[in-house]
């Protein structure tokens, strides 16, 4: 009886200390994870982690299940402090995907170097740059709890409004068919079919999301509203700001 009651306590007291060297969004994944299928992360949401210890932070999320993920850091042409090289390889030894915004800078570095302009990719950049700004800096400010917490409450230090997987979905995937529109000069005709599926992917996020109670739906409404607001930014400034090597 003795043994088994000072082992339960050696356990318990070892669970703790667990739990105390782990930050709470990263318990908040570990726990996720042993109850449903995980696809994909934003790294905004362990954004602190990342920023301490990127490397053993990825390792985590791929011990943890996870297969794609979503970055939210690009500084001086740099992901984490790796360049797009290093972060791909890193993701690739743990068998992590960069889903996202890896099909959209790479289609953009395509189009930039078939018609020689940076353009496409600067404004593949700015797009993935203001989205973690502007999302990030709302779900700062507001703190908004999540579905699976059991409760609505702002400023509690949440992050569920607004939804960065409904943003990133319209920003991301518009600007994608924004550039495939500009350069290679398709008729209306795909460049509505485009639209369309765009829309069809940003409300198949949504729906998942519902689904999963991942946000609320105010979360998702809000999400899609600073998306198009992002991407009609985005497509203004190509259309305003002359370039000498843009197409006309």
């Amino acid at each position: 009886m003795n043994t088994s009651r000072r082992s339960f306590l050696r356990k318990s007291a070892m669970g703790l200390g667990a739990m105390a060297i782990a930050s709470p969004a990263m318990e908040a994944l570990a726990a996720k994870a042993k109850y449903s299928k995980l696809v994909g992360i934003q790294l905004y949401s362990i954004r602190e982690d990342m920023k301490t210890d990127p490397m053993g932070t990825l390792t985590k999320l791929a011990e943890m299940g996870y297969k794609y993920v979503e970055h939210a850091n690009y500084i001086n042409r740099k992901f984490y402090g790796w360049s797009a090289q290093e972060f791909k390889k890193r993701l690739d030894d743990l068998g992590l995907r960069w889903l996202t915004a890896s099909v959209l800078l790479i289609a953009a570095a395509f189009i930039a170097y078939k018609f020689k302009t940076w353009r496409p990719l600067n404004l593949a950049v700015l797009s993935l740059l203001s989205l973690n700004l502007v999302v990030g800096t709302f779900k700062i400010f507001l703190g908004r709890t999540k579905p699976r917490d059991g409760f609505d409450l702002l400023h509690v230090g949440g992050m569920s409004y607004p939804s960065g997987h409904a943003s990133n979905a319209v920003l991301s995937w518009g600007v994608l068919a924004y550039l495939i529109y500009r350069y290679a000069k398709v008729d209306r005709y795909q460049g509505r079919l485009a639209s369309a599926g765009v829309a069809l992917i940003s409300l198949t996020v949504c729906t998942v999301s519902l689904i999963r109670h991942t946000h609320w739906f105010s979360d998702l409404l809000g999400g899609l509203f600073v998306g198009s607001a992002l991407l009609v930014t985005v497509i203004a400034i190509d259309r305003y700001v002359p370039s000498k090597s843009q197409l006309h």
